[in-house]
């Protein structure tokens, strides 16, 4: 076979620009997660690679090396902090002074073995996890992301809830002194059930960025997230189970903002944290819409502007429509139009300004 050409190596860039990350993205990877010190978990990653293109001359990178790169480092092995910096690491070293810094992005499914509330059961919940890993001018740094669903029963629901009973009782025993056993069976007949408060499947989106030596098992903090909001929602459940499960959210009525308090006072106290992003959702039964609540603290602004809940009004309705905005930064110039198919809105985003028409 005779000399194949290699274009990047012989001709320069047309236009001498440096770009921010250059890579390779939705890569298939087999990978083991430990979940303890003597468990590992194999499961299977969607890999984002990219390094800088620091070389404004330079045609293009050196893009084979970054696949062949992230297999030997990371396919069917245990995926540790180490291994990450090491692998990041060698893709620039790998670029041939081309780039400076490198990141990966993998995103899978943790799972995670649940024991039901009193029975002898037990089940098997899935967990969406995210892991932005980054080196750059020689710091490693990782982003965790996780996905903890859980259930939210409605204070307010539950009040006017036990004011319905508490009239239906007055309707129903007008006497002043009233049977125990008779209002025991009253109560524990469907009559009894005059109303119930609304609970609605809720989600927690947290995000935390860290030293990259500093992260421990990604299980041991679903654990903890899930003891912080106290209502995680269960896997195998017999009627025990269930009835503790509805006594557990009876003694953990939760507005959005109180899961959010719970959250955001959790973070606050975990230590080694360079900054943190969470959301939560509860997603309303009773109207299609969806209550949500975010927070931040020492989040890196370098990496991106947060226009959040920005409202425009609809022409043709009285709902306001919210948008949560995360920009890169690196892709802003001098402005961005963002467009509503929904509003006939404009947003304009215009160096860290936004204004609507």
């Amino acid at each position: 076979m005779g000399h194949l050409p290699d274009i990047t190596a012989v001709q320069p860039a047309d236009t001498a620009l440096t770009l921010k990350w250059v890579g390779m993205e939705h890569i298939a990877l087999p990978i083991h997660i430990p979940i303890s010190s003597s468990q590992v978990q194999q499961t299977h990653a969607q890999a984002d690679v990219f390094v800088s293109l620091d070389s404004k001359q330079a045609k293009g990178i050196h893009m084979s090396r970054l696949y062949q790169i992230l297999n030997q480092h990371l396919s069917n092995k245990a995926m540790t902090p180490h291994r990450i910096e090491h692998l990041l690491r060698e893709l620039i070293s790998s670029q041939q002074g081309l780039s400076h810094s490198a990141k990966l992005q993998l995103s899978f499914e943790l799972i995670l073995e649940k024991k039901a509330l009193i029975s002898d059961k037990s089940g098997y919940q899935g967990y969406p996890v995210t892991l932005h890993c980054e080196y750059h001018q020689g710091q490693f740094t990782i982003e965790l992301g996780l996905s903890i669903p859980y259930s939210s029963t409605c204070p307010c629901s539950a009040a006017l809830s036990r004011q319905a009973l508490s009239d239906a009782i007055a309707c129903k025993f007008t006497d002043d002194a009233i049977d125990k056993n008779t209002l025991l069976n009253w109560l524990s007949s469907e009559q009894g059930s005059i109303a119930t408060p609304h609970s609605q499947r809720s989600f927690a989106y947290i995000h935390m960025q860290m030293q990259g030596h500093t992260l421990g098992y990604i299980s041991d903090l679903i654990i903890e997230f899930e003891a912080v909001i106290a209502t995680a929602v269960q896997t195998a459940v017999k009627r025990e189970d269930e009835q503790a499960f509805a006594k557990l959210n009876a003694e953990n009525l939760l507005f959005c903002e109180d899961a959010a308090r719970r959250i955001k006072q959790a973070l606050q106290y975990k230590p080694r944290l360079l900054g943190y992003w969470f959301k939560v959702e509860h997603h309303m039964p009773i109207t299609q819409s969806s209550l949500t609540i975010n927070g931040c603290q020492r989040w890196n602004k370098q990496r991106c502007i947060d226009v959040t809940a920005y409202c425009l009004r609809a022409a043709d309705t009285q709902f306001m429509v919210c948008y949560i905005f995360h920009i890169p930064v690196n892709i802003i110039h001098d402005s961005i139009k963002l467009s509503s198919k929904y509003t006939g809105a404009t947003l304009w985003l215009v160096k860290n300004k936004y204004f609507c028409r």
